[in-house]
């Protein structure tokens, strides 16, 4: 497996300061909390392995989330930072890459807004009629 030169400060054996700093969540938690040292080493070992099966198929944060028992918004996070820094999804081609879909074009759409009576009205009739005042 190929890693960039950038992430040469990983080690698997040990939690770097750059770790602590872009995962604080992770580190300041009082003891009892799901999010301890432990289970970041934990979660962070499985997402890179699982990565490490196949260097050739990109790894997405919903399979990874298939695997961890943590919160969701949690293992986006260290999945964009594990793949920021190279250690997962690390030259993968670009075709394989999925590709990021925004929101609808709703350009040519009117607004409507819903008035007091019940009656939707386009945004722009309401604001001529004086409906917004």
């Amino acid at each position: 497996v190929v890693m960039p030169s950038y992430a040469s400060w990983f080690r698997f054996e040990q939690i770097h300061a750059i770790e602590k700093r872009a995962m604080a969540e992770w580190f300041k938690q009082p003891e009892g909390v799901s999010k301890t040292f432990r289970s970041y080493v934990e979660c962070r070992d499985l997402i890179i392995n699982l990565y490490r099966e196949n260097p050739r198929r990109y790894l997405t944060a919903t399979e990874c989330r298939r695997h961890l028992a943590v919160d969701v918004c949690s293992v986006i996070r260290l999945h964009g930072f594990l793949e920021h820094w190279g250690l997962i999804n690390y030259q993968i081609n670009t075709a394989d890459r999925p590709v990021l879909v925004g929101p609808a074009d709703t350009a040519g759409h009117p607004i409507l807004l819903a008035m007091p009576d019940g009656s939707l009205v386009p945004k722009d009739e309401a604001l001529a009629a004086g409906s917004l005042a």
